[in-house]
């Protein structure tokens, strides 16, 4: 479960990381461990409804786990599922309130459905550095807070550059600067961007969906 996990976050080899995930199912297909890794390759091979079969049922394992409640929540992001998306992200904080990202992912759906003056609330509230800054870009543009929101991609191009070309993508595929989204997506790609592998179905790119480059990027994925 763990070459798996290595191999789809690190490799990008889905092969190798569906037949390692293949022996370790047969070994111990209860497994919590193995149900978690086999939800995380279904997500990033955008297999939505098997990765949320295989999270209910590492959650029946264990109901109350922070990790795969917030991967239930990403997943049903995916899925369209905003309002059961929500449930689970608040779950997440009622378990773990200092939960890395979790109000992140909490303000983000919040900025989905339209409330954006509880969505930088939430924001304000994320315990991970990076993701607060990456959040309050975005969350500050969709206010219309421009110069704020310039201010929080500054800092993120000084301080983030080396470790979160992705997250700096997202805020310019966000703002709707697609160059720039770009420019830092292939950044990503050289830097092995450890959260790279999970591109598929990001809500945060949707604007570049429709671009002949993003879908050349995803192929090269």
């Amino acid at each position: 479960a763990v070459l798996s996990v290595i191999h789809t976050t690190y490799d990008w080899d889905w092969v190798a990381a569906e037949r390692e995930l293949q022996q370790a199912m047969t070994i111990a297909p209860n497994s919590l461990g193995v149900l978690l890794s086999e939800a995380g390759l279904s997500s990033t091979l955008g297999r939505w409804d098997d990765a949320l079969r295989q999270i209910k049922a590492a959650l029946t394992q264990d109901p109350i786990n922070p990790v795969a409640l917030n991967m239930l929540s990403d997943i049903q992001v995916s899925r369209g599922h905003l309002p059961e998306a929500e449930a689970a992200a608040r779950r997440v904080l009622d378990i773990r309130p200092t939960y890395g990202y979790g109000h992140y992912n909490l303000a983000f759906l919040l900025l989905e459905r339209g409330d954006r003056d509880a969505a930088l609330i939430e924001m304000q509230q994320e315990t991970v550095d990076e993701g607060k800054q990456e959040g309050l870009a975005i969350v500050y543009y969709a206010l219309g807070r421009k110069a704020e929101s310039d201010a929080a991609l500054a800092g993120m191009l000084k301080d983030q550059a080396n470790e979160n070309a992705l997250g700096i993508a997202e805020v310019y595929a966000f703002r709707g600067q697609s160059d720039e989204a770009m420019h830092w997506l292939e950044r990503a790609y050289v830097q092995k961007d450890a959260y790279l592998f999970s591109i598929k179905g990001d809500p945060l790119l949707k604007n570049l969906e429709a671009d002949p480059r993003y879908k050349a990027f995803l192929k090269k994925m």
